[in-house]
């Protein structure tokens, strides 16, 4: 499952006040953003962009400083909390993207999409936070079903 941008995300949930705005990682004329949320994105904004470049393309958005140990945290949470719930077998990549051996979980749920339709509301809820899964026998062809799934699928 690939939740992506987890720092916006988690942003955005911790401070309501910035959903919708464009908003972004990453403060400093010589920092890089760490991640944009999509309204940032539509001004052209990306992850790994150097923040004076970002100020440049949006210079009314929201540029919040990067968080490392909050987002540890809430990983943490989302992991222990959400994904453990349906396995105990997750190999977690980043913060912000994991895999996880679903086929015990498959035995009593059912369809894959079933387990996706589960997770994505439950992290919603708890969390404030909406993210994407990806299903497939491969981890790579996993990622890509979720960067495809992006946003919200």
């Amino acid at each position: 499952h690939d939740w992506w941008a987890v720092d916006a995300a988690v942003q955005t949930a911790r401070h309501p006040g910035l959903a919708g705005p464009p908003a972004t990682t990453g403060t400093g004329d010589r920092a890089v953003g760490a991640a944009a949320n999509y309204e940032a994105r539509t001004y052209g904004i990306s992850s790994a962009m150097p923040a004076a470049r970002a100020h440049q393309l949006c210079p009314n958005g929201s540029f919040l400083p990067v968080d490392m140990a909050y987002y540890r945290m809430m990983s943490r949470r989302i992991f222990d909390e959400v994904f453990r719930q349906v396995t105990d077998q997750i190999e977690q990549v980043s913060v912000d993207e994991g895999d996880m051996d679903v086929s015990h979980a498959l035995l009593t749920v059912g369809q894959p999409i079933r387990i996706g339709t589960w997770i994505r509301p439950q992290v919603a809820t708890r969390e404030g936070i909406h993210g994407s899964a990806g299903k497939d026998a491969n981890k790579r062809v996993d990622q890509m079903a979720s960067s495809n799934a992006k946003q919200e699928g």
